[in-house]
């Protein structure tokens, strides 16, 4: 957790100087106030940090529950939070920042003028507490509306906000933050962060987390993750972390061949470690026996590498 928050810090500090470098509006609130780039980091998709992306409009929430889904219903989760009486507001009593996207973002920033967005935490955020849960979101959530992902959903008069106003073109912040992100990537160490890819393949993909299956062995998986849809499912195997050597082997491969056999949709696999030539000839050998029953291998040394490879092989 220290860790997270010293590469937060650092993410910071280069925002800011960039802000200043390219002579932005509001570049000396950037060095001044930790929230307001925390913020921009958050909504730009930069870095993670500890607010929570949010928005008041019903439009804006549904049209995003609808964007790039591919299953047959989306969910819209509802909190309550303290009232937002400025750009930043912090409630003592519940012990709640909010911060109006829109205030504290430059003119340049395009994104918030159409997506109303509001970003959100627990105030005096701390590694240290008794009680995790005390700072858990879902302690104010009020409810959750499942909706169908059609057109009809809208009704007459209204209709799901398009993906290029959602995403507005010629957003000089966006462009800056891409550049950021691409200079982060360039130096960051190679690393495997498990939960990460988690957390991503969910909020990507449409996926579930999944406790278990009659065909896994419990305590066999660090994580198991289906598609919603229940077409795919997602395998990140103790094997992988415990990093036991430079490449994956045929010997480990062949252990999810029962698992594979007895799913009637794709398995994928995900590690750091390329396969040996001799592993990567035993996934061929099983794919051209089980044409339907396909088990796909992913590899790569970013998060960043493993869901653009989960693109092109999640249905």
């Amino acid at each position: 957790m220290e860790a997270s928050f010293e590469s937060l810090k650092r993410v910071s500090k280069t925002l800011s100087k960039l802000f200043a470098a390219k002579k932005m509006d509001g570049y000396r609130d950037l060095k001044r106030n930790e929230y307001i780039c925390w913020g921009i980091l958050q909504h730009y998709g930069i870095s993670d940090t500890p607010l929570l992306d949010i928005t008041h409009s019903l439009r804006v929430a549904c049209s995003f529950a609808q964007l790039k889904n591919l299953t047959n219903e989306c969910f819209v989760y509802v909190f309550g939070l303290p009232y937002v009486t400025n750009r930043i507001s912090a409630n003592s009593e519940h012990d709640i920042i909010n911060i109006r996207l829109l205030s504290i973002c430059p003119p340049d920033a395009l994104r918030p003028y159409f997506q109303e967005g509001y970003l959100s935490c627990t105030w005096n955020i701390t590694t240290e507490y008794d009680n995790k849960t005390d700072l858990d979101f879902k302690n104010r959530l009020i409810a959750k509306f499942r909706i169908p992902n059609t057109k009809a959903f809208w009704g007459r008069g209204f209709s799901a906000i398009p993906e290029q106003v959602l995403y507005p073109k010629g957003d000089k912040v966006e462009n800056l933050c891409k550049n950021l992100k691409l200079e982060i990537l360039k130096k960051a160490p190679k690393k495997f962060d498990f939960s990460t890819i988690i957390r991503k393949v969910v909020h990507n993909f449409g996926f579930s987390y999944y406790s278990g299956h009659p065909q896994f062995p419990k305590g066999e998986y660090d994580y198991i993750v289906k598609s919603r849809s229940g077409k795919t499912y997602i395998i990140v195997s103790k094997y992988f972390s415990t990093q036991k050597g430079p490449n994956f082997p045929s010997e480990q491969i062949e252990k999810y061949f029962d698992q594979a056999n007895n799913l009637k949709h794709p398995l994928i696999l995900i590690s750091t470690a390329p396969l040996t030539p001799k592993a990567s000839q035993v996934i061929e050998e099983f794919n051209k026996e089980h044409k339907k029953k396909r088990m796909i291998y992913i590899c790569g040394d970013t998060v960043e590498q493993i869901i653009e490879e989960l693109k092109q092989n999640v249905s």
